[in-house]
């Protein structure tokens, strides 16, 4: 019976991620709403992803440390891959963040700090993406927290895999640029 609850635990938290956030807010498409900048929208659609995963881990803490594990796997999945958009979904760094906070806050701030400390620098968000998918299991280790590191080496795969064709693009185009410097020369 146990293991029929966490089936049902991680089904209900893939639905729940593969929701798209802006019906939350009954809009049809968050970029067409009547924001002015874009980086109000980007913002709100990760604060509200940040939301989305840490109800869904809370709900999945109610049957423990295991369940809020499923929780956090099925959320992330769904949020990736969601059945509703042909499983073209986002790339799941505010679901993400959300259920590190949910699960263990301390981890979650050590991952967010991350995020914004390399977007701040390089202003990019598959590197800053990437960067807090690699600080989550070291800052575990680190923390001696409630997570287990190896718990989390499925969730940053998962964040290094939807963000492979914009890491491939990153060295393409810092190869191009070094070519180029070296043809002025």
């Amino acid at each position: 019976m146990f293991s029929v609850v966490f089936l049902a635990l991680a089904a209900g938290a893939y639905c729940a991620g593969s929701i798209p956030v802006h019906r939350f807010l009954g809009l049809t498409d968050i970029d067409h709403a009547t924001y002015r900048n874009q980086r109000v929208r980007a913002l709100s659609r990760v604060l509200l992803n940040i939301v989305k995963g840490l109800i869904v881990v809370e709900i999945g803490a109610i049957y423990g440390p295991s369940g809020a594990m499923v929780a956090t796997f099925g959320v992330c999945i769904g949020h990736n891959y969601p059945i509703w958009s042909s499983f073209r979904g986002g790339t799941g760094l505010g679901t993400i963040l959300g259920a590190l906070i949910a699960l263990d806050p301390l981890l979650g701030l050590h991952t967010l700090v991350a995020w914004i400390a390399v977007y701040y620098v390089f202003t990019n968000n598959t590197a800053a993406a990437v960067s807090a998918a690699s600080v989550a299991p070291l800052s575990a280790v680190f923390l001696n927290g409630s997570v287990e590191p190896v718990a989390l080496l499925p969730i940053s795969a998962l964040t290094f895999w939807r963000h492979r064709h914009q890491i491939a693009d990153l060295f393409i185009h810092d190869a191009k640029a070094t070519e180029d410097a070296f043809k002025g020369l």
